[in-house]
């Protein structure tokens, strides 16, 4: 049988760095300060903001005794069935002061993360598990209750009666690390359709033989918890726990960050308890004990120093123990949470009276050399040199025109209900041009992708809006000349031009000379750079009828760097038009990619060039450089996380207007100084119903149907799934999944399909894209 001890490895080198400011004089990570019982009322400043906030409860995890699951409080909903993005919020409901969820039916699943330490210090730890829950009959007589897969026993149910059930197995079945709680409900008659089988207040995992309606025991769900505790004169938002007992929350750990908690006892008393940070694999990041008495707050911290890796922070748990206490006597915890590092002031965003933003179809940042990759574009380079350069900057979508709506909407392709091929951007999306007219700023759109056309809703709000196809007999790079033309035109005015380019994405443009000094030399194969997309869609979706050999895939690359350097030169004659009209002086430039290449196929894709492929790192990965007005940055360059959705508020910034509300992204220019945003930003990526979620170096990808969690740090190509050695982390990812797809408060936007018209151009413009 497993046990819970392996789960964590002995201390690793994370471990040993990641301290405090005193361990350069030879201090170690749990050697804290002594606790310092102050009282006095601390100054009157701004919060800090806190990267982890226990009281919250959202992402913790509360025990006494065992692990408890209120099944009523929305920080134990994100833990129903086996796969996140299939997982609906239960129907809850109020009876005798709690909240129950209400069960219709036969299975149920729940996942939950147990450590040793969650069954108390004297626990045995070869004692038998059991299953203990607070359960209303309704119309199944029974519930079959398994752990992990293996039987634990059986609660009998009496229609309409409230009662303590207990399951005890024969063995110790809760395992290191990830567990599976499965109930079945039994004896349910055929003609009771749509009445509930039961319902269930709490449910709590343990060990040893408590018996049956154990009188003695407390649940420590969230209303019996939570309060506001003052002591000392000193009111504090707090959680009341008894002995033994802990509260456990999952997220981000930041580098440099603080851990901490104040306790105190309620009544007469003490009590001795435990703060730890914790992470997987390497178990104990940072620990340390102290003390509670009664009437006073004794003040603990752990800071997290430097975590001695990149990303600046970790995936991991923070956690306060009740370790013992006075007999009866309950533990308040105060503000016990993560508190962020100190943030430096903001840069100041330079304003301008323009704005210019120049997105490349299907640009691959690792081909640049501007990203250490082998292709100089002259014009992208001198750009950066200028500007700013972000290295990791993110797409939220594999899907060029989810992609742009996120930019100009400040909100995913998800959110927006773009998230298929043949959805439109919705008319109750509001967008950065609605923001700019009604400022009174002039707008213009130009694009070369069919996909952002008017067909899909993209025309709407711009005060000009032109859309070439690439069926069109026009070069694709015409939309910077036309650009160029309009700004000339408007060069008095404040103005906001978006440029949606081809790109690297075929067809490409290219005359029958050059064709011919085109790698590689002699080519005799199928690849027409007219006919491309199709011809490369054909493949993609009828693998075992179309196969290239290495010489079309040299073919395929050659074509796109030719056409990329196109696009190169003609963002040259864009910015010889803003100096000509001396609008370079106060118009901010942003150029990025819609979405990146992947070349390999870490999918099972062996087409490159495709879109609404799986949700993954080289598909997802797009440059981005930033010019502010007069090209002051010189060069810097960001590593911390940006998304296209953070471009709808920096445009407005940087115009001097007041972002949408509906803009959920953050100006990017902030990121100059580090304030925001920090390396565990979660960034959520999809692709009808696939999708996938990065914080720091964690990737929990999936669908409906699978899901897995890679770690870049480990392996790049993030191929091996991780999550049986990472339960903290995917316990920590999959609750912000949750949180972001059943966020409350949202009205879920109405999708709105795109009408192709079979007497227009869209469906030739369509087939010659790939479609």
């Amino acid at each position: 049988m497993s046990r819970l001890f392996p789960f964590f490895a002995p201390l690793a080198l994370i471990a040993l760095s990641a301290g405090c400011d005193r361990c350069s004089r030879g201090d170690g990570p749990s050697a804290s300060p002594a606790p310092s019982g102050s009282n006095t009322p601390p100054a009157a400043q701004a919060p800090t903001p806190r990267a982890i906030d226990a009281v919250g409860l959202d992402a913790c995890t509360l025990g006494h005794r065992g692990i408890l699951l209120d099944l009523g409080d929305s920080s134990t909903r994100a833990r129903y069935g086996t796969h996140v993005a299939s997982r609906s919020t239960p129907e809850t409901l109020e009876r005798e002061g709690a909240t129950w969820t209400r069960f219709r039916e036969k299975g149920s699943t729940l996942q939950f993360v147990a450590l040793e330490r969650d069954f108390g210090d004297l626990a045995d730890p070869a004692a038998d598990s059991f299953v203990e829950a607070r359960v209303r009959g309704g119309v199944a007589k029974s519930i079959s209750v398994y752990l992990n897969g293996k039987p634990v026993g059986i609660w009998k149910l009496a229609k309409g009666e409230t009662r303590v059930v207990i399951a005890s197995a024969s063995s110790d079945l809760v395992t290191a690390g990830a567990n599976e709680l499965l109930l079945r409900f039994n004896g349910v008659p055929k003609a009771s359709v749509g009445e509930p089988y039961a319902e269930i207040d709490w449910i709590r995992i343990g060990r040893g033989k408590p018996e049956a309606g154990d009188s003695n025991y407390a649940a420590p769900t969230r209303h019996d918890v939570t309060a506001n505790a003052t002591l000392g004169g000193i009111a504090r938002r707090a959680l009341s726990l008894r002995a033994p007992g802990f509260v456990r929350c999952t997220g981000w750990l930041p580098q440099g960050g603080t851990a901490q908690a104040f306790a105190g006892i309620s009544g007469p008393g003490e009590a001795e308890l435990r703060l730890s940070l914790l992470g997987d694999r390497t178990g104990k990041i940072a620990e340390r004990t102290f003390s509670a008495r009664s009437g006073a707050w004794e003040k603990a911290e752990l800071p997290l120093g430097d975590l001695g890796r990149p990303p600046p922070g970790t995936v991991g748990a923070f956690q306060v123990e009740v370790v013992r206490a006075t007999p009866g006597a309950r533990v308040l915890l105060g503000d016990p949470g993560v508190l962020a590092p100190p943030q430096p002031e903001d840069a100041p965003a330079p304003h301008g009276r323009g704005v210019v933003l120049v997105v490349f179809g299907q640009l691959q940042p690792k081909s640049l050399a501007l990203y250490g990759g082998p292709l100089a574009l002259p014009e992208l380079g001198a750009l950066g040199a200028r500007g700013v350069v972000f290295e990791a900057h993110r797409a939220t979508s594999t899907l060029s025109h989810a992609a742009l709506a996120a930019m100009i909407s400040g909100r995913t392709g998800r959110a927006n209900n773009v998230n298929d091929f043949d959805a439109r951007l919705p008319h109750s999306v509001t967008t950065i041009a609605d923001v700019a007219r009604q400022a009174g700023v002039v707008s213009a759109m130009f694009t070369a992708n069919p996909l952002t056309s008017a067909t899909f809703g993209f025309d709407r709000g711009w005060g000009t809006f032109v859309a070439h196809g690439p069926e069109e007999n026009t070069l694709a790079t015409r939309v910077f000349d036309e650009a160029s033309e309009w700004i000339e035109a408007h060069k008095s005015d404040r103005f906001l031009v978006v440029v949606h380019a081809r790109g690297g994405h075929p067809p490409w443009d290219i005359t029958a000379e050059e064709l011919k000094g085109l790698d590689p030399p002699g080519y005799a194969g199928s690849i027409d750079p007219k006919h491309a997309a199709e011809l490369l869609s054909k493949a993609r979706h009828s693998p075992p009828a179309i196969r290239f050999g290495d010489a079309d895939r040299a073919r395929v690359w050659a074509l796109y760097s030719h056409a990329v350097l196109a696009h190169d030169a003609a963002l040259g004659r864009l910015m010889t038009t803003l100096r000509r009209t001396g609008r370079d002086l106060d118009t901010t430039l942003f150029v990025t990619g819609d979405l990146s290449v992947d070349e390999v196929g870490h999918s099972g894709q062996h087409v490159p060039f495709g879109e609404g492929e799986a949700p993954e790192e080289p598909l997802l990965s797009v440059p981005l450089i930033l010019v502010p007005p007069g090209g002051v940055a010189g060069g810097k360059r960001v590593k911390l996380p940006t998304a296209d959705i953070d471009l709808a508020t920096s445009m407005a910034n940087a115009l001097d207007l007041s972002p949408s509300s509906y803009f959920r992204g953050v100006d990017i220019y902030r990121t100059l100084t580090g304030a925001l945003p920090d390396a565990g930003r979660p960034l959520l990526a999809t692709a009808g119903t696939k999708y996938a979620l990065r914080t720091g170096n964690f990737i929990l990808r999936g669908s409906d149907r699978r899901e897995d969690l890679c770690d870049i740090l480990i392996e790049p190509a993030c191929i091996t799934d991780v999550s049986s050695t990472h339960p903290l982390a995917t316990e920590a990812l999959e609750r912000t999944l949750f949180s972001i797809l059943h966020e409350p408060g949202e009205s879920p936007i109405p999708r709105e399909p795109a009408v192709i018209d079979p007497h227009s151009s869209a469906p030739s413009a369509l087939k010659a894209w790939g479609r």
